[in-house]
């Protein structure tokens, strides 16, 4: 048998070692495609690509306009918006550490070779 005190100190940095493993570091980019009446556009491409790895994700938005990507290391995001009937939208954002960011792009109609910074 463990002395009493091992046994509590075996038992504390389990505990910290739990608490460590769960802090996180990434964040994620929420939002909403608009037209520019505001409505929703649902199947819009989006393509996020990271400006210090080049990493590239895409998705779509939903049918209801909204769009998320979770896991997201903190840094500057290069958003990219494009759906026919619409002009294509870029935005770059900065994603702080552990931070879920909340954004609206708004298309403008036109031809998607059309592009709106």
């Amino acid at each position: 048998m463990f002395p009493a005190h091992v046994v509590r100190l075996a038992a504390a940095a389990a505990t910290f070692n739990l608490l460590c493993f769960a802090q996180t570091w990434r964040g994620a980019i929420h939002g909403a495609i608009l037209d520019p009446t505001e409505a929703r556009i649902a199947g819009a491409e989006i393509t996020i690509t990271s400006a210090e790895s080049g990493r590239v994700r895409n998705i779509r938005s939903d049918g209801s306009g909204d769009f998320s990507v979770d896991l997201l290391p903190p840094g500057e995001y290069r958003i990219v918006v494009q759906r026919d009937g619409f002009r294509t939208s870029t935005r770059t954002v900065d994603l702080p550490v552990n931070q879920q960011m909340r954004i609206e792009i708004q298309l403008q109609a036109g031809s998607r070779s059309d592009e709106v910074v």
